[in-house]
């Protein structure tokens, strides 16, 4: 991206009006596009002037400049120092106040951003939106990166909540915009995307005190990612005078210790500032510009075992940075076998036959522009032992570590003879081993069939608190699911193995398929007489892994040796602590080829091991 900086005299224009474009966008309550303002470095009496603004910090320190790119126009560029953090020493920071002389309790606010390739995102930084503020009270809703450009709202309330369970940073996922499984991203929550304009908008409504009636959503390029209709918190009892004033123009590294600085210096580009009561939507010069969506099979992969008779569902993973995916279609070669339209993206093969099968998907976004997938090539068993590697080293020689509800959104169902895993929904779990206490064990049905909510408490005689820890499920009502099984744990997803041999029912939040072949190399590990300690309790960011970096934390002081295993089983990096062990490592993984691999942790007391992604 070409930029062209001119230094001249500066002159300035503020934007504040009702303007209906092209698209039939009413902007109705402030707007700025920058275009009428002269290219250059701006100090802070320039900036003050330019945007008719009290402060700014960042202008004076040289990190605010206009420039003006090639098929854009001006632009507003950002810098944020090596090794800077917060408002005093990174980025820009300054909040402009509408002049329509209104209270709003709700308002849509939208602008383009620009990453460039060579961006660190870090472990986080805020970006831009509304705000109220006076001299006696201060309420802000703005965006935030995270790791890999996971897209997050913040929310700074006037008054701390005090209930049980709040949060301040709302993921953009429609899945669960609160819950991280297993301290894991949701699989749809959006990110950010480096080298490209990306629109965001977003909608407010402010909640009436003490009520739940406050809506939060996002669209990022057009595509809605978040809808929250039942917020609480931005007004507590007693400030009915909250309202929305102001635009807040503050971005900045955040955080305090390292993995919030940048390594380097980098910039950001904003342009296109938009308020107002109705629908922004996207800018019209973007329509012409259409960008291809992207697309990947993520279930099956190629050593998924498969027997025949059974029900095998494709699951596909499809974006598109400018637009929306209208649909994807599943083929087997050149046959289509059908299509979704709606996230999650999936399509299942009932009693499928023995043989080889090639798979690949077809994503067609809102414009028409189409991506082909990879292939995957599954070969399916007419002898019903596809299922025999499988097990999981189970039974397992301790009991079930803790499951402090936990909500599992994609099961696998591996073998034949088990339940159709496109009818389960989602596996909820709360299992507290120091109270011996079940308190959920719960299944939600995709068609309602025998229910969309099952306790399966109710029919179930679990034993989770000793060695060889299994469950019997009678009266369920679920076709195949009745049966005994081991239960174990796998990287933090929940495991029931049939003791029949038949089927083994895997809980993850990953669109990756568990692949047995992989497994049965790494239960090797797990015959050790060691005891097993809970993958949950050691820390590791991000994954996938973007930057060819990846941190450990909550190491134990003795561990040994930490290594990475491929999904074939091949020992591919390795790192031996020194003689002073740490409890936070970082592991340079940027020469390993993308994919999945076993990340294994070892220590004299425990073994742990964990799935990562390098992307």
């Amino acid at each position: 991206m070409k930029e062209k900086i001119s230094i001249a005299v500066i002159t300035f224009g503020l934007l504040l009006f009702t303007v209906t474009n092209a698209n039939a966008q009413t902007v109705d309550v402030y707007q700025n596009n920058l275009n009428d303002l002269t290219t250059g470095l701006y100090n802070q009496d320039q900036i003050k002037e330019a945007l008719a603004v009290s402060f700014c910090k960042g202008a004076d320190e040289g990190r605010v400049s206009i420039v003006s790119l090639e098929n854009q126009g001006n632009s507003l560029k950002v810098n944020y120092p090596k090794g800077k953090v917060k408002t005093g020493e990174s980025g820009i920071h300054t909040k402009v106040y509408f002049n329509d002389g209104k209270e709003h309790d709700e308002l849509y606010f939208s602008y383009k951003i620009y990453f460039p390739s060579d961006f660190e995102f870090r472990a986080g930084g805020k970006l831009p939106g509304l705000s109220y503020q006076t001299r006696e009270k201060n309420m802000s809703l703005r965006l935030m990166w995270r790791n890999n450009g996971l897209i997050e709202t913040y929310v700074h309330y006037n008054t701390k909540p005090t209930r049980p369970g709040y949060k301040a940073s709302i993921n953009w996922s429609l899945l669960d915009p609160i819950i991280e499984p297993n301290n894991e991203p949701q699989e749809d929550q959006v990110k950010f995307t480096k080298g490209t304009w990306q629109h965001v908008e977003m909608y407010y409504k402010l909640n009436t005190p003490g009520k739940k009636d406050g809506i939060m959503k996002g669209w990022l390029n057009g595509k809605l990612a978040l809808n929250i209709t039942n917020a609480e918190d931005y007004r507590q009892v007693g400030e009915e005078d909250i309202h929305i004033n102001s635009f807040y123009l503050s971005s900045f590294f955040g955080g305090s210790d390292e993995t919030f600085q940048p390594t380097k210096d980098v910039y950001a580009y904003f342009d296109d500032f938009k308020v107002a009561t109705t629908r922004i939507g996207m800018p019209s010069d973007t329509e012409n510009n259409n960008q291809s969506p992207t697309v990947s099979i993520t279930s099956p992969t190629s050593t998924t075992p498969v027997n025949a008779g059974s029900n095998l569902q494709i699951s596909a993973l499809a974006n598109d940075a400018d637009g929306v995916i209208s649909k994807v279609e599943f083929y087997n070669g050149a046959a289509k076998l059908g299509e979704d339209s709606s996230f999650p993206f999936k399509y299942t093969l009932s009693n499928i036959a023995a043989g080889t099968y090639t798979f690949n998907v077809v994503a067609i976004d809102d414009k028409g522009a189409s991506t082909k997938s990879s292939t995957v090539q599954v070969t399916v068993d007419s002898d019903g032992n596809a299922t025999s590697d499988c097990k999981f080293n189970t039974p397992r020689v301790n009991a079930l570590p803790a499951y402090d509800n936990i909500t599992f959104n994609t099961i696998y169902v591996l073998g034949s003879g088990g339940p159709d895993s496109s009818n389960i929904k989602k596996i909820r779990i709360k299992w507290i081993p120091g109270a011996n206490g079940l308190y959920v064990f719960s299944m939600n049905t995709n068609n309602g069939q025998p229910s969309s909510y099952i306790d399966l408490r109710n029919v179930s005689t679990a034993n989770f608190n000793n060695a060889q820890p299994d469950i019997t499920i009678s009266g369920s009502g679920v076709a195949r699911l009745d049966d005994n099984y081991w239960v174990t744990e796998d990287a933090g997803n929940l495991v029931l193995v049939s003791k029949s041999g038949t089927h083994t029912i895997y809980c993850s939040n990953s669109n990756i398929a568990p692949s047995c072949s992989a497994l049965n190399k790494e239960a090797t590990f797990s015959k050790s007489t060691l005891e097993e300690t809970s993958a949950a309790e050691v820390k590791i960011y991000p994954n996938p892994v973007e930057d060819g970096i990846l941190h450990l934390t909550n190491i134990s002081a003795d561990v040994s040796n930490i290594l990475i295993y491929d999904i074939l089983g091949n020992l591919v990096k390795t790192l031996s602590p020194s003689s002073r062990p740490k409890k936070t490592y970082k592991l340079y993984i940027s020469n390993l080829k993308n994919g999945t691999y076993i990340l294994v942790i070892e220590s004299k007391s425990n073994r742990i091991t964990k799935r990562i992604i390098k992307i």
